[in-house]
Formats: C-alpha cells, sequence, structure tokens
C-alpha cells in the first residue's frame, strides 16, 4: 500500500464479450482482505496456542461427540491410564467407567448435551492394566457452526486423594463401632472439660443422656474429693506438661451415688 504496509488482495477475472460475443477484454475486481486474513490468522496462532496448552496439560483432556465417542485426546492419557491416543480415538469413553459408576456418569453427560451446559462429576475409570483410579470431571457441550453437538471434557487423577479420604471414613466407622459397643465407658470432652459425645457405656455408669451431659464439665460428676486432682492433670495435658494420666476417681451418678472408677486421658 502507499503507506508501505502490507495488504492481502483477493482477485477474481472474468472475460468481457463485444457486441459480436467475441473475447475483448477481462474484468478485474480486487478486494482487501488484509482484515479478513488478521482475523484467520488470529484464529489459528489461537488455536496453535490452546493446543500447545493441551498436550503439555497433566490432566486428562477429551472431546466427545454426542455418545461418548472420543474424537479427540491429549497425551496425557498415556501416563495417566496407560493407553495411546490411538486406542481410546473413536472409542466410547464410556467403556472405562466403573459399572457402579456409570448411571452417575450417563446422567450428567446427558443433562450436559441436552442443555448445552457445564457439569462436574467423580467417578472411577480403568486404565490399561485394570486397576479403576479416581477422576474428577468437568465438561462443557456446544454446537458447531454446523449445529453438531460436541463436548470437552477435563479429568483429574484424584485418586490419592480420593483413597485418602476413604481411609479416613473406613478409620472413623471403626473408631464410632468401638466406641458405641465398648462395654467401659468413654467420653470425648472439648478444651473447656465439657462432653462432645459419651458411648452408651458411660451413659449407663452415670445415668446422664448424652444431650445432659454436653450441659455439664466433668467436675460435676466428678467426687469433691478429685476433681481439683483430675482438673490440674487435664490442664497439665492441655498445656502439654504431660501427653497422658491416669488415676482411679470417684464419680457422682445422676442419682447422687458414688461409682468408683478407673480414668484413662489423652489427647486425640
Amino acid at each position: 500500500s502507499a503507506d508501505g504496509s502490507r495488504r492481502f488482495i483477493s482477485a477474481s477475472c472474468a472475460p468481457v464479450f463485444d457486441a459480436g460475443n467475441k473475447s475483448c477484454g477481462a474484468a478485474l475486481v480486487f478486494r482487501d482482505i488484509s482484515k479478513i486474513r488478521m482475523v484467520e490468522d488470529s484464529v489459528i496462532e489461537s488455536e496453535k496456542k490452546y493446543r500447545t496448552i493441551i498436550e503439555n496439560s497433566q490432566d486428562l483432556v477429551y472431546e466427545v461427540d454426542s455418545t461418548g465417542k472420543a474424537l479427540y485426546v491429549n497425551t496425557a492419557c498415556r501416563k495417566i491410564l496407560g493407553f495411546k491416543q490411538s486406542e481410546l480415538i473413536g472409542k466410547s469413553v464410556f467403556d472405562l467407567i466403573h459399572p457402579e459408576d456409570l448411571p452417575h456418569v450417563l446422567t450428567v453427560f446427558g443433562r450436559a448435551v441436552m442443555n448445552l451446559s457445564a457439569e462436574k462429576a467423580t467417578y472411577r475409570a480403568r486404565n490399561k492394566d485394570g486397576r479403576y483410579l479416581w477422576f474428577e470431571g468437568a465438561g462443557t457441550a456446544f454446537l458447531t457452526k454446523e449445529g453438531e453437538k460436541l463436548g470437552v471434557i477435563i479429568t483429574r487423577d484424584v485418586t490419592d486423594q480420593k483413597e485418602a479420604e476413604l481411609a479416613v471414613a473406613r478409620s472413623e466407622a471403626r473408631f464410632r463401632a468401638i466406641f458405641e459397643g465398648a462395654g467401659i465407658g468413654i467420653a470425648l470432652i472439648d478444651m473447656e472439660g465439657r462432653p462432645i459425645s459419651i458411648n452408651p457405656a458411660l451413659q449407663k455408669m452415670l445415668g446422664y443422656s448424652e444431650a445432659e451431659s454436653k450441659s455439664m464439665v466433668f467436675t460435676e460428676f466428678t467426687h469433691p474429693d478429685d476433681a481439683a486432682q483430675d482438673w490440674a492433670l487435664f490442664r497439665d495435658l492441655l498445656e502439654g506438661n504431660i501427653d497422658h494420666y491416669h488415676m482411679e476417681k470417684k464419680y457422682i451418678d445422676k442419682n447422687g451415688q458414688i461409682v468408683h472408677g478407673l480414668l484413662n486421658v489423652s489427647l486425640i
């Protein structure tokens, strides 16, 4: 152009005929398509950039059709699942889902396709070795310019986190079973000395319900002869001077009767 900048021009040519239908020249039409070309180049550059990001992502990224068939999967599939890209493309992503999780995943996927919405799900999927891993998946459905419904699904391996959560849940279940079924009295006490929970054996021993005990400090059902010592040891425990203590003590039950017991206390 006159200012020295580079421009893209679209040219079209058509023959021109005279009255005798003989070719006598040509008509040339030029159109400046610089802006269109800039937009196209920008789109190509953007696609390259995001493709690079996706290919180097540590998460598993799928593009699927409305039936769940994989149209694209990034290279993370090899590291996470053990499959080559070619082993997954063209296959249904649902083939790898754990049978117990499949109904939920299908429901979430169907909702995304129907509403063109973003959805999330947590589920197990099988790797090439046959082991099921835990994943958190987030997907978005969209319409192409041809009107086809497609979806992008980003999944993250959360196996370590999920197994840790399950281990904690199992530990809590075991503790609850021991706590509820023990033949000896057990109580969980807060830092102020108030029961958070007392098991059935201790409720029977003292005559107080769990709800009643929560409004009390443990010294209230401790015999006056032992209350000061028990409280002093409890404070030493909280302040880190000792890591546990035990003592023989007398309790006062709900009816005012003395109950003898052996107390063991430690922090949790």
